[in-house]
């Protein structure tokens, strides 16, 4: 069953008072593999918001999406729809350059784990890396 959300899948509800953007935000990210005349939808309206400090976890049977979300998570991927905003800055239209020099940014913030299960685990920090975030401008 694909990743599915309508609403935010971590994170409280936007705070207009808040001083600091999270470092990450997905908005509406879809994404569809096709192979001939089948397509398989793995992503479907994502949305993503972990607050500073803040940690959640995406979990999943196999072949649900999170290795997919973990790439564009990643910057290795882009996503076929939706925003993915890194430090505030819109990635989703970034270049594989651009991505590659933004992904440090990422270091110690996505963290992928296999469990016993076999099922994949993703924690994510919303906390920021300084000099990281200071080489996005």
């Amino acid at each position: 069953m694909p990743v599915k959300s309508s609403r935010t899948a971590c994170g409280p509800k936007i705070n207009k008072a808040m001083t600091q953007p999270p470092l990450i935000v997905l908005e509406d990210i879809c994404q569809t593999y096709r192979l001939g005349d089948h397509s398989l939808r793995v992503l479907d309206h994502v949305h993503l918001r972990p607050e500073a400090k803040e940690r959640c976890a995406i979990v999943g049977a196999s072949g649900s999406g999170k290795s997919t979300l973990l790439n564009i998570l990643e910057l290795l991927d882009k996503a076929e729809s939706g925003r993915f905003l890194l430090n505030g800055r819109d990635m989703s239209r970034a270049s594989a350059d651009e991505r590659a020099r933004a992904r440090p940014a990422l270091f110690g913030g996505v963290d992928g784990l296999e469990n016993d299960l076999g099922a994949s685990v993703v924690g994510l920090a919303g906390g920021r890396d300084p000099e990281a975030s200071a080489t996005l401008g």
